[in-house]
C-alpha cells in the first residue's frame, strides 16, 4: 500500500490556473467573405467548421472551469477530513 500525499495549497493553485484559463477564451475568426462562386461552397464549410470549432472550445473551457470547481471543493473536503481525524485522533491520547 502507498500512502497519498497532497500538498493542498498546490491543489488550490493549480485549480485557480485551470478557473483563469477556462476563462480566457481565444475568439475563432470568421470565415472570410464570400469569394467567386467556385469558392463559395469552400467558404460556407469554413464557415462552419470554425462555427463547429468554437462551439467545441467553449464546451471545453466550461468543462475545465466545473473540474476546477470541483477539486476545489474536493480540496476542501479532503482538508476538513483530515482535521476532523486529526482531532479525533487528538481524543485519544
Amino acid at each position: 500500500m502507498t500512502t497519498m500525499d497532497i500538498d493542498p495549497e498546490y491543489a488550490r493553485v493549480l485549480a485557480r490556473d485551470l478557473h483563469t484559463a477556462a476563462l480566457t477564451v481565444t475568439p475563432t475568426p470568421g470565415a472570410p467573405p464570400l469569394p467567386d462562386p467556385p469558392l463559395a461552397r469552400f467558404t460556407g464549410a469554413l464557415a462552419g467548421a470554425l462555427a463547429a470549432v468554437a462551439t467545441r472550445t467553449e464546451g471545453v473551457h466550461e468543462h475545465a472551469r466545473s473540474l476546477a470547481a470541483a477539486s476545489l471543493g474536493i480540496v476542501a473536503t479532503a482538508e476538513d477530513s483530515d482535521a476532523r481525524l486529526a482531532h479525533d485522533l487528538g481524543r485519544l491520547t
